[in-house]
């Protein structure tokens, strides 16, 4: 009777987000979202494959120039770093391993919906990334919205584009688990989350805590938890000293997030760091970018095995992996 249940004396929710393509589901069959480590290869086997189609096409200029073009869709820091990544791999990395197929031809498309790229940003910083892109090659098209996806076609109330790759970065919803738990009372907001108080806990269920991006929280000094990975990591610790202060019959302050600032990697030494009062650009915030993501691995030896990588990649353009994985049959 009691298959599939577990009990439990505490429960932490924190399933994250996913990819959300704002209703029209059918879109994801042409346009990969990236959320997971699957996606990431299935984006990188889908530029390989178009652009190995296009070293293959000889007789068709408009087929190959499509192959050769990805549009990413979503100008926040993910499809910021995105078109930056593209750009490189097109022009530098893989250039010189095609020979009919000239990647310096590659099209790397960034769309938005809204007037500028990177908005969470202040603008001097969002004007400085935006030139960094067209710098790189990306060509930046703003105030445009998708009317329609479909197979190697992206359609915008202003203009079409054909692509061999589409990517999606616009926008996360919460899984439909709480939809689930909605059924059974749960507030959650418009995008799926789940609506606690500043303890964490869920309301008439102080054992449930829910911390990270599926949750909706404003904190005891009233701040608005964002989605990012800073607001998750801190919301853990939280739910964890509050658990162990429960079980030594103590008590604990509610949750206040503290704002360490934001990062967003456009390329190759290029980059935007936003700390308040101090903002940085270029090789500057690139390297501090770096820095941070180091102190984050676990022990000596992952960081100097990334460090190591990224020094090769640095001075070499070379990637990790090249390899295109065919699906199973």
């Amino acid at each position: 009777a009691n298959e599939g249940r577990l009990p439990y004396d505490f429960l932490i929710i924190a399933l994250g987000v996913q990819t959300s393509y704002f209703g029209r589901d059918e879109w994801s069959q042409h346009a990969l979202g990236l959320k997971t480590l699957a996606d990431a290869h299935r984006i990188r086997d889908r530029i390989l494959s178009s652009y190995e189609r296009a070293e293959n096409t000889h007789a068709d200029p408009a087929l190959r120039q499509k192959l050769l073009t990805t549009v990413v869709i979503g100008a926040g820091p993910t499809g910021v770093e995105m078109a930056g990544s593209c750009a490189e791999l097109a022009r530098r990395t893989l250039r010189p391993e095609f020979r009919l197929a000239n990647l310096s031809d590659a099209r790397v498309i960034l769309l938005d919906a809204g007037p500028r790229v990177l908005p969470s940003f202040p603008e001097s910083l969002s004007a400085h990334a935006h030139k960094d892109l067209e710098r790189m090659g990306v060509r930046v098209v703003l105030n445009s919205k998708v009317s329609d996806i479909s197979d190697s076609l992206v359609v915008t109330d202003h203009d079409r584009f054909d692509a061999g790759t589409i990517i999606w970065a616009a926008g996360v919803a919460a899984p439909p688990i709480t939809r689930a738990l909605a059924s059974q009372g749960v507030e959650i907001d418009r995008s799926g989350r789940i609506v606690i108080g500043p303890d964490l806990r869920l309301p008439n269920h102080p054992e449930v805590f829910v911390v990270g991006d599926i949750a909706s929280c404003t904190d005891a000094a009233n701040t608005r938890v964002p989605g990012v990975a800073q607001g998750a990591m801190q919301s853990g610790r939280h739910a964890g000293r509050a658990i162990l202060a429960s079980l030594r019959g103590q008590s604990t302050p509610p949750f206040a997030y503290h704002d360490k600032g934001t990062m967003a990697t456009i390329g190759r030494s290029r980059a935007v760091a936003d700390f308040g009062s101090t903002k940085a650009t270029g090789i500057i915030a690139w390297l501090m970018w770096l820095l941070i993501h180091l102190l984050f691995l676990i022990d000596l030896r992952s960081k100097l095995t990334v460090i190591l990588k990224w020094i090769a990649a640095y001075l070499f353009y070379r990637p990790s992996s090249r390899i295109i994985e065919q699906p199973r049959p």
